[in-house]
């Protein structure tokens, strides 16, 4: 185990470049983001930094260009984005989410893409800075989760477990 005791991690990505895991870790409690850079295993509390503190976070993604976190809220029906530090905390998109899911950046081209699963599912697209959103994704959708990309072919994959399709 690289990091114990935590109550519901729900989203993790990994940053090459220094080492850390960042998750999410979601209660009723409250919500926050995470670091630990300690990855052999004997990660303590003291090893383990809160970055941000949220309503609901699902989806993360690290920005391994920019060196930033960016994730969806399902609680503020936000994307936000800080750097890897913890510092910089920005929304960036506020409108036309009603339940962000999971969220993936592209820095060399310079776009995010998101699911959203409310009353009208869609896979969005967007500047890393949040400018000029749009839906780029919304028939035969149910619940849109997942979402990745081959960075080779430049295709987007996601996965929908309502439809029960990728």
């Amino acid at each position: 185990y690289m990091v114990r005791n935590q109550s519901n991690a729900v989203a993790l990505d990994f940053d090459w470049s220094s080492g850390c895991i960042f998750w999410s870790d979601v209660t009723s409690r409250g919500s926050t983001l995470r670091r630990s850079c300690d990855l052999t295993g004997a990660a303590n509390d003291s090893a383990i930094e809160v970055l941000a503190t949220l309503q609901n976070p699902d989806g993360l993604a690290v920005d391994w260009i920019g060196k930033n976190l960016y994730w969806c809220d399902k609680g503020t029906d936000t994307i936000e984005v800080l750097n890897l530090e913890g510092k910089y905390r920005k929304v960036l998109i506020n409108e036309g989410l009603l339940e962000p899911r999971a969220i993936v950046v592209d820095p060399t081209e310079g776009f995010m893409y998101w699911s959203d699963w409310g009353q009208r599912p869609h896979i969005g697209k967007a500047g890393m800075d949040g400018s000029n959103p749009r839906i780029i994704i919304e028939k035969e959708l149910g619940w849109p989760n997942a979402i990745t990309i081959d960075y080779a072919s430049r295709k987007l994959f996601f996965g929908d477990a309502r439809e029960d399709y990728i």
